[in-house]
């Protein structure tokens, strides 16, 4: 079983390198200049493979990644990121974690972005699972 901050660290890690944008980590305080990328991590289940429970497990979750951007400047900065971060994150890409594999289940997708204060707000929600192959 992989543990929550092994996930983290990989996706974490795919992101940065190389650098698309500064990135605020979970728990983390930071203020960077915008643009920049806000990761969340939300882990949805744990589960066996086999009904015996000895088939190994499953992990799936999803990353929300956000690219914060100046208010009342168009959308063209945080688009042109969002689609950049996309493309980091194709459907069937792995990542080692943990002697397991983190597959990447669907195309990453660009949510409904929002005006939060003086910011513009455009997720990207990259989904995955981790397997023992």
């Amino acid at each position: 079983m992989s543990n929550l901050n092994a996930i983290e660290t990989a996706i974490g890690q795919r992101l940065a390198t190389p650098a698309i944008l500064p990135i605020v980590y979970p728990n983390k305080a930071a203020s960077p200049a915008k643009p920049y990328a806000v990761l969340q991590h939300v882990p949805t289940m744990r589960d066996s493979k086999a009904i015996s429970g000895d088939g190994g497990v499953i992990e799936r979750g999803y990353f929300t990644i956000t690219v914060v951007a100046p208010s009342n400047t168009f959308s063209t900065v945080a688009n042109g990121k969002a689609d950049e971060i996309a493309a980091r994150f194709p459907m069937g890409f792995k990542l080692a974690v943990n002697g397991r594999i983190l597959t990447v289940t669907k195309p990453a997708s660009p949510m409904t972005p929002y005006p939060d204060g003086s910011d513009w707000r455009q997720p990207i929600r990259v989904d995955y699972q981790v397997t023992d192959r």
